[in-house]
């Protein structure tokens, strides 16, 4: 800017010059020389004007380097940040593919459960069937076990009952269904039938004795049910007229079985051991003695 001032200054002085040649008079001298001294004036004050914009500029060219500055600064931080910004996209993607992978897992873990889940219903529904199966098992041995110890006190009445009995021998209930039918309700005669075993003979120490029969229930576990039958059972015969003895026959006694031929007074053969006989002849006997007095 200042060439061309300084340009625009040569060009006025130039042609001032001309006209003092080409007039060259007092008055068109005085003219130029105060057009002259004006024109000094004027580009005194341009001069200042120029000295203070160009202080202007130089202010403005050092405040623009020091936006260039700050813009390249926020620059460098953009792009810092966008690099930021991209690793944190790439671990963002990471945790994705991550949490993904995890649900992925969780599910075929929640396959394996459900696949777990249904083997143990099945399994506990195979156990369920086996116990029950076994249930069955130990029923039908219990009822094998029961009948072939019915044949072996049937076959070895003597053996069993000969210690409290004389001429002991076992009975068919056919020998006494027309009198035990008489005297019975139709579904008292025919729970008397199941009876599993019948005795007869006389007490082997009591010379005087009357005839006594033993109303047996065998089982390979004798409980408190064999028990109430064989009570039932007597109470049956005697009611019928026959001196019956409630008793049970088997290889062992349940606790309960225990309490209840000694409450009770049953007679309880268990593998050849003998029990409670003299307490159920007694209750017998007295029995006899209290129906004969009512009579």
């Amino acid at each position: 800017m200042a060439h061309e001032l300084a340009a625009i200054e040569r060009e006025t002085i130039q042609r001032e010059l001309r006209q003092i040649f080409d007039e060259p008079t007092v008055e068109v001298l005085g003219q130029i020389l105060g057009r002259m001294a004006a024109r000094a004036e004027e580009l005194r004050v341009t001069r200042d004007e120029f000295q203070a914009l160009r202080a202007t500029v130089e202010d403005l060219a050092l405040a623009q380097r020091r936006t260039d500055r700050a813009v390249q600064r926020l620059a460098e931080a953009q792009q810092r940040a966008e690099e930021r910004l991209s690793r944190l996209e790439e671990t963002v993607q990471r945790l994705v593919e991550a949490q993904q992978r995890a649900e992925e897992r969780l599910s075929r873990l929640e396959e394996t459960v459900q696949r777990l889940a249904e083997a143990q219903q099945r399994t506990e529904e195979e156990l369920r069937q086996l116990a029950e199966a076994q249930r069955y098992m130990a029923h039908d041995l219990a009822r094998i076990r029961g009948d072939h110890l019915e044949l072996v006190y049937e076959r070895k009445a003597y053996a069993y009952f000969g210690p409290l009995l004389r001429r002991v021998r076992a009975v068919s209930p056919v020998e006494l269904e027309d009198e035990m039918e008489a005297r019975l309700a139709a579904w008292e005669f025919r729970d008397w039938l199941r009876l599993d075993l019948l005795i007869h003979g006389r007490p082997r120490h009591l010379e005087e004795a009357p005839e006594i029969w033993l109303a047996v229930e065998v089982s390979a576990v004798v409980d408190s049910h064999d028990v109430d039958r064989a009570l039932q059972r007597a109470d049956y015969m005697r009611r019928a007229g026959y001196l019956a003895i409630p008793t049970v026959a088997g290889e062992r006694l349940t606790k309960g079985a225990e309490k209840a031929i000694e409450m009770h007074h049953v007679l309880a053969v268990t593998d050849g051991k003998i029990m409670r006989w003299e307490e159920a002849l007694s209750e017998a006997l007295a029995w006899q003695r209290a129906s004969q007095h009512s009579q």
